[in-house]
């Protein structure tokens, strides 16, 4: 996905790893550590993506997703986050969250991630991130979003320790897209 603008042309993703972390039989997830990508960069961007962890209980599909925070680092402007995505990794699918995990063979390799909240006001819904969330939210200068997920996460045979199961994929921009001169292609 490419953004243009007719002022900037500058976006950022940030990138962080899924890993799935278990005892046979139970479910636990890691984000490990965050990348930042710069595409045609004409403004500076700067900005952080906390670590985030999935853990669950034994002989259960269901997780706890800790909260994911980004973060402004630029003490003089705002940046928008446009997008957050979620994608399988080493042969993990990223399923719908309202699919039946119970009904998943055990090492069927399948996971589900789902926004709960933004800046710790429940959504009122589930935003499954089989389906990209467009959230175009503005974070001010030295400002930061936090975002509430959950999870689950098909049963495993054996124990697994820090297995990258898929990534969370962040876009910020330097501008904001309801701007008339924003262009997304």
């Amino acid at each position: 996905m490419k953004y243009t603008n007719a002022k900037y042309i500058a976006a950022a993703v940030a990138t962080s790893g899924i890993a799935l972390t278990s005892m046979a039989g139970s479910c636990f997830a890691d984000y490990g550590h965050s990348e930042v990508y710069l595409v045609a960069p004409a403004t500076a961007i700067d900005f952080t993506v906390t670590n985030t962890y999935m853990t669950g209980t034994e002989n259960s599909t269901d997780t706890t997703v800790t909260n994911v925070t980004i973060t402004n680092n630029l003490s003089a402007a705002p940046i928008y986050l446009q997008s957050i995505f979620a994608s399988g990794a080493n042969g993990y699918t990223l399923v719908n969250y309202t699919d039946d995990f119970g009904a998943y063979a055990t090492d069927s390799k399948m996971f589900a991630l789902a926004i709960t909240s933004m800046d710790n006001i429940d959504l009122g819904y589930l935003h499954d991130m089989s389906i990209p969330f467009f959230p175009n939210q503005p974070i001010a200068a030295n400002g930061n979003v936090v975002y509430g997920l959950t999870g689950k996460a098909s049963l495993s045979s054996t124990a697994l320790n820090n297995e990258l199961v898929g990534n969370l994929e962040i876009t910020v921009s330097a501008e904001d897209s309801s701007d008339p001169g924003w262009v997304q292609s």
